[in-house]
């Protein structure tokens, strides 16, 4: 093969890849609204990870602000993905387990930035872990009994 068909291979991998990744936010939102049962559950905490990620990349391009609300939005998604798996009792493992990534990921964000830029993101890490817990004792705790 030549040089150009691998040039024309390489940009046809790469485009098909963008398009997976593109889906936006909005779009998976959007998505996560209008689901239901199981597969709003696995949304919602998709949209989480997705939404950390850009938070990271936020923060690493020097826009703090940008990364914080994404960071809060995260931790917003996550509560409603715990919410609802406990409400409906299915998928609580997945997710227990989705979110404590989630916190740990959250972590190492957090340990990334500066000093004074980490105090306003502990709220939303509290919440993740909050979400967390209830998953918890639903799973094993008086709940789960």
């Amino acid at each position: 093969m030549s040089a150009r068909t691998h040039f024309i291979i390489l940009l046809l991998l790469l485009s098909v890849a963008g398009l997976s990744s593109a889906q936006s936010l909005e779009e998976m939102k959007a998505r996560a609204e209008a689901a239901g049962g199981t597969k709003q559950i696995e949304l919602y905490a998709d949209l989480a990870r997705k939404a950390l990620e850009v938070a990271d990349q936020e923060y690493t391009s020097g826009n703090v602000a940008q990364g914080q609300a994404h960071f809060f939005d995260s931790a917003t998604y996550a509560e409603k993905a715990s919410e609802e798996a406990r409400q409906s009792g299915k998928r609580l493992k997945q997710t227990e387990i989705s979110l404590r990534k989630l916190a740990e990921k959250m972590q190492e964000i957090k340990r990334s930035l500066s000093v004074e830029d980490r105090s306003p993101i502990e709220p939303a890490i509290q919440r993740v872990e909050q979400a967390r817990n209830k998953l918890l004792e639903r799973m094993f705790g008086k709940e789960a009994r």
